[in-house]
């Protein structure tokens, strides 16, 4: 998504106010975000925030279900 809006790492860190390193995270699987940053990342990424979101709690969801449903940290209500 990040790629087809043609917004580099960095522009799209500041624009959603994290920073590179936790964008990466993001990005990469390594960390879940919270709903906040998911409906800035829409936003800027010029995507529809609700299908992000649907995707979002499907995950949340799963993860909240209990411990070895998948690989990625917990969710949280914190930003980044």
């Amino acid at each position: 998504m990040r790629r087809q809006a043609g917004i580099q790492h960095e522009i799209l860190a500041h624009r959603t106010g994290v920073g590179v390193d936790y964008l990466a995270r993001v990005l990469g699987g390594a960390h879940f975000p919270p709903r906040r940053f998911i409906l800035l990342y829409a936003r800027t990424c010029g995507a529809d925030p609700q299908v992000l979101l649907r995707v979002w709690e499907d995950e949340h969801e799963r993860l909240s279900a209990g411990p070895g449903q998948g690989s990625a940290k917990h969710p949280s209500s914190g930003g980044g």
